[in-house]
């Protein structure tokens, strides 16, 4: 898969880059495996063509981030299962090992969430902002210009492990553990740290009557990086995040309704220096699908994040306002081909 983003890279890149092989069934489990440069099956949001959105223009802001900074470069294996006394119910197991993913997490410290709908190139580096949104405990905290999320600094392997139950395509439960593994203390010539982060994840979707559905994402976890200075480390970020999302199909209509709530604390740090990125945002969206290739879409975004959980914080001694509040409309049209190879 391919993509171009003006800001972050120069050249068309790619966003994933994979085999796939699909063995014929010899016994009751089906199985599937990925080599290559993938993202990990955790979205019940993106699930369209090139990674995007069925149901809006931008991305929650879980899916966001994993668009901007999670990939898998490794191997995936995929084992699923029905069962002849439940028919309609099938199990699925799956569990992966790669390496290139230790920046993972410097993000949501620098910055925190974000909802948008571009995906990091491989080969593309991320811009940051000049001042971290969780203030760092030592200088090297502090947000490098631009760095490169799929690198690998301390060549040890991450790995993540998952489970599925689908009941006939009415309802799909997914629970998800991610871990890089990556040493917090190490980093490359650049100076670029590799960030220890890991997170528990659970998706679902639920098939409601008049063609809408219900589906939701819950993410938490830890990041941190640099050296032990304690009961903390450089920076040691706790981060979570979830929406839940009503839509409604028709025959070439979809209207779409997304709440969301997220936040990103720093662990153990004293009420007034704490910066958070503690906040909620929500979405209207309407996509008609004009022809087979070509699709329409609106949709407004409202997003707020407060800062501080006190009257002053690093955040405010910065020179940047305690809350920020967002609002954005946007129109799109997209063509879509499939060429076939």
């Amino acid at each position: 898969m391919v993509d171009a983003v003006d800001d972050v890279s120069s050249r068309i890149d790619l966003t994933e880059a994979f085999l796939e092989w699909r063995p014929v069934p010899r016994t009751a489990w089906r199985l599937r495996s990925r080599l290559g440069a993938f993202y990990p099956r955790l979205s019940v949001e993106n699930t369209d063509a090139g990674w995007s959105s069925a149901y809006g223009l931008s991305s929650s802001v879980i899916n966001t981030w994993i668009g901007e900074e999670l990939r898998a470069v490794g191997a995936e294996l995929r084992a699923t299962r029905g069962f002849a006394r439940w028919p309609g119910h099938s199990v699925t197991l799956e569990g992966g090992a790669f390496y290139g993913n230790d920046p993972t997490g410097a993000l949501l410290a620098w910055r925190g969430w974000a909802a948008h709908d571009r995906q990091t190139g491989l080969f593309s580096t991320l811009p940051t902002l000049s001042v971290s949104a969780i203030e760092p405990w030592a200088p090297e905290g502090q947000p490098l210009p631009k760095y490169d999320p799929f690198t690998e600094i301390d060549h040890d392997p991450g790995f993540y492990a998952g489970a599925e139950w689908q009941w006939e395509g009415r309802l799909r439960v997914k629970a998800f553990h991610y871990d890089n593994h990556a040493d917090p203390e190490a980093e490359t010539a650049a100076e670029e740290y590799a960030w220890q982060t890991w997170f528990d994840h659970v998706g679902a979707e639920l098939e409601l009557p008049c063609r809408t559905a219900l589906i939701g994402q819950w993410i938490g976890g830890s990041t941190r990086m640099g050296a032990n200075l304690g009961p903390w480390r450089v920076q040691d970020t706790d981060f979570d995040a979830a929406f839940v999302t009503l839509t409604r199909g028709g025959d070439r209509h979809r209207f779409s309704l997304r709440y969301e709530w997220f936040d990103v604390r720093p662990f153990e740090d004293p009420d007034y220096l704490t910066n958070r990125d503690d906040g909620s945002a929500w979405a209207a969206s309407w996509l008609f699908q004009v022809t087979p290739q070509l699709r329409v879409g609106a949709e407004y975004l409202a997003i707020a994040t407060d800062h501080c959980t006190s009257d002053e914080c690093f955040w405010q001694w910065n020179g940047l306002p305690r809350t920020t509040r967002e609002e954005s409309f946007q129109v799109t049209v997209r063509w879509r081909f499939d060429a076939l190879l």
